[in-house]
């Protein structure tokens, strides 16, 4: 489980050999914390008594374990899957670094990327920054106020911790890169998109002084006839994404006024 965690095949073998029905790449897994199972082996051996009814042998040899000392062996999977967790992202890290394109570094079994925010969002919010406050001049006036230093308290990166140049910023520019639809060409296009949808909106509403959208008339008479009408047309006329014309169509959503 630990390796599907990670990404990793938990039959690939490196240093054992690839057999059918064999997790070769678990049973490497398992070797770091091989002599924390024998002390825990050794251990059960010294302070239990075992029975002839916790064991069974097979018509063709084997041995198998009967409850309910299988279930007391169970019981110790929470103490190896915290102890394979390191060994696991650790694997999954040196190998990530051989994939083509991007790849990040996560840490889901033992969440040591969000604790290491988590330190030091803590021990930067201990702190305080002091700027020269830019909005003002040396020249007194009516709206102005003298220049003097001003502390304010620092803010954090959700992904990485690390400071915000922004208020308006919720992660670092570190950090987009590596999330999904924030890398700088979406950004880019999608500042674009908002750029040219707010300037239209601004010329509609320089042409038409007079025009002030009604909701009451949109949803009497425009939105009964928007039920059958395609998604795509939808999308055409209004410059939306699908969800959005969707939403529109369902009157989950106005619309524009230059709509």
């Amino acid at each position: 489980m630990a390796c599907h965690v990670v990404g990793l095949d938990p039959s690939r073998g490196i240093m054992h050999t690839d057999v059918k029905g064999r997790r070769s790449m678990a049973l490497e897994l398992m070797e770091p914390i091989r002599p924390l199972v024998e002390q825990w082996t050794l251990d059960l051996l010294a302070k239990r008594s075992f029975k002839k009814s916790d064991f069974m042998e097979s018509s063709d040899g084997h041995v198998r374990l009967l409850a309910p000392l299988a279930h007391e062996l169970a019981g110790s999977m929470r103490q190896w899957r915290k102890d394979v967790a390191p060994w696991a992202e650790k694997d999954g890290h040196l190998l990530g670094q051989a994939m083509r394109g991007k790849y990040q570094p996560v840490t889901p079994l033992t969440n040591a990327n969000h604790k290491k925010a988590q330190r030091d969002v803590k021990k930067r919010k201990t702190q305080e920054a002091i700027y020269q406050d830019v909005f003002t001049r040396d020249a007194p006036g009516p709206k102005q106020r003298p220049r003097q230093d001003v502390k304010v308290t620092l803010r954090n990166c959700r992904t990485c911790g690390g400071p915000l140049s922004r208020d308006q910023h919720v992660n670092c520019p570190d950090c987009w890169e590596s999330l999904a639809g924030q890398d700088f060409s979406t950004r880019k296009r999608r500042g674009e998109a908002i750029a040219k949808a707010r300037g239209a909106s601004s010329r509609w509403r320089v042409e038409h002084p007079n025009e002030n959208g009604d909701p009451e008339w949109y949803w009497e008479s425009v939105l009964p006839g928007l039920a059958g009408l395609p998604l795509s047309q939808i999308m055409e006329a209004c410059g939306v994404a699908k969800s959005t014309a969707s939403a529109i169509r369902s009157g989950k959503r106005l619309p524009a006024e230059r709509h």
